[in-house]
Order: structure tokens, then sequence, then C-alpha cells
């Protein structure tokens, strides 16, 4: 990989058929679609499929890999790495999850020479809708190539692991029945450094409303639609290539408290650099509409809200 290369993946189409269900329908992460995995599986088993295969010649040092989970209380998912030796000495199998313990414990452990914990990344953004974002670094080689990425699913074990198994597995007799697995991948990101994406500041932006457009409500409140847009105030600055941009909005009234902000409300997402808002409700005590616009970046970071670009709007009350 060579410096600052990054490699993103958002899942478009199916890759392969398995027994449990594979689909992409669900609610992405951040743009394309997730590839969720549902089925019944057995406790002690360990189901597997290949998401890519390619060959990207690695370098020495670490390689670090974003991606993000949504998994119900009993599922875990971890992504495997298939290296083989560029002098045709051997391949390996590197296992990444947050809850390493759970995929060793299982029989079909033997797999995977090695195991990489995961961590969570502690982003705080509103409406995350379920997913979690995980990060893992793993040691590489100039030696070794990339050549598949794989999806792993396993049934976390809340049991007693039985004295008769010695290397800490469980044993199929431990296990009664299947139980339902679910869980879905949203990105998958791998780079060559672990720096958090730069987004530009919210003074880096011009935004604008047009086609504003108020209207009364039956219950004496306003209704509002407009257009806002937004882009860099240098022309000669690159657009930044974000994946998407959440917006939300914060109704202001004469008692808000610029040091506790009022509740933000999300309205939706856009993958462009514009969005329409129809007929959003102001109630007549706000006194102002204050706009987020939310950059999520394609490594699945995102912008803290209070850094985003504003857009502020002013109500016309009608008598």
């Amino acid at each position: 990989m060579s410096p600052q290369k990054c490699w993103n993946a958002l899942f478009e189409v199916p890759t392969a058929t398995c027994p449990s269900h594979i689909g992409f329908k669900a609610e992405p992460y951040s743009g394309g679609n997730c590839l969720t995995v549902k089925g019944s599986l057995q406790q002690n088993i360990i189901f597997s499929e290949q998401l890519f295969n390619g060959g990207l010649a690695m370098e020495d040092g670490p390689v670090h890999l974003f991606y993000s989970i949504r998994a119900n209380a009993s599922s875990a998912l971890g992504l495997s790495l298939d290296l083989s030796s560029r002098n045709k000495q051997g391949t390996s199998k590197i296992l990444v999850a947050e809850d390493i313990a759970t995929f060793t414990r299982k029989k079909q452990n033997h797999k995977y020479g090695s195991y990489v914990k995961a961590d969570k990344v502690e982003l705080h953004a509103p409406d995350n809708h379920g997913w979690v974002l995980y990060k893992a670094t793993v040691s590489s080689s100039a030696g070794h190539t990339l050549t598949g990425i794989n999806i792993v699913c396993t049934l976390k074990f809340t049991g007693e692991i039985s004295p008769e198994s010695e290397d800490g597995s469980i044993l199929v007799e431990d296990v009664d029945g299947t139980s339902l697995y679910q869980a879905s991948l949203g990105h998958l990101s791998i780079r060559n450094t672990d720096k958090n994406t730069e987004f530009p500041p919210a003074e880096s932006w011009i935004t604008e409303g047009d086609y504003i457009s108020w209207s009364k409500c039956s219950n004496g409140s306003e209704l509002v639609n407009l257009k806002i847009s937004w882009k860099l105030k240098n022309p000669d600055q690159p657009q930044p290539p974000f994946s998407k941009y959440n917006i939300y909005v914060e109704k202001l009234t004469a008692d808000s408290d610029l040091k506790v902000p009022s509740p933000k409300s999300y309205l939706g997402v856009a993958s462009v650099d514009a969005f329409y808002v129809s007929g959003l409700e102001v109630s007549n005590e706000v006194t102002g509409l204050k706009f987020f616009i939310q950059a999520f970046a394609h490594d699945g970071s995102w912008q803290e809200l209070e850094e985003c670009p504003k857009f502020f709007l002013f109500p016309v009350h009608s008598e």
C-alpha cells in the first residue's frame, strides 16, 4: 500500500449465496447498502463468506481497518484477512473482532493463525441507528499480499465451558439446537494511516437558502419549505470527497440557553451539496431555525455537530 493510500467499500451487490440469508435492503450506514446476514446458526459454528477477492501488495508497517457493525445482542461479527506470501511459502488468516474470546472458544478457531482485537471508536453522533464503528490495527509485511477479505459470523456464548474441553472450545454436546443470528456490516475501510479525516471548519463554508416559502398551518403554526445548499468559500480548494451529509435542525426560542443547546431533530440525508426541506412545522414560540450540515467521510467518521457548517433562518409569522 503506497503512502496515504485508502481502500474503501460500500456494499452494492451480493457476492455469494449461503444457507443463511444475505441481504442488502437494510438501512445503510453511510450511503450504498449494507450487508446483512440473518438465519439460524448452531452455537458452536463459525460461518464465513468471502466478500472480496484480489491482490493488494502489503508494505512494512501497520494497516488500519475501520468498519461498522449493527447486530442483535446474541450475534458476533468479525472480519478475516487472507494473506499469502510472495515467495509462495504459505498462506495465513487473521481474524479481526471486538470479542475475540467468542471466536476462540469455538471448535473452528484453528482456521485462524492469529487474532487482532478491534476497539470501538467513540464518535458521538446522534441518530446512528444502532451502528457501531470499530478500528483495528494489523501488522503487515512487504513480503505478503492481501488476497481476500471475509465476513465471519458466530453466536455469543454465555454458558459454562465444559471441563472436558482442554482447548477452551465449546463441545458440540454442550450446544442444544440453534439460535437466530442477525448482524449487518455497513462499511469497510483499509488505510495505512490512523489519522482521522480532517473536516473543513464551519467558517470555510458558504451556506445558502433558496425557494423559501411560508404557509399557515391549521393549528396556528407555520410550515416552511426551502432548499439549503453549501460550498467551500475558496473556489480553488478541492471539494472534499464526503460520502453523505446528515441534516439536523435546532429550533431556537427566546428562552434558549446558548450554553445548553436545544435538542436537534434529524431531517434526512443528502448525497449532494443540497437538501430540500418540505413542510417543516414551526410553532409560534420559535424565534429562529438553525440547520446543521454534518459531513460523513468514506472511512466512516463524521464531523461533530457543533463544528459543522450551519444555516440560520428566521420565521415570518403571519398575524
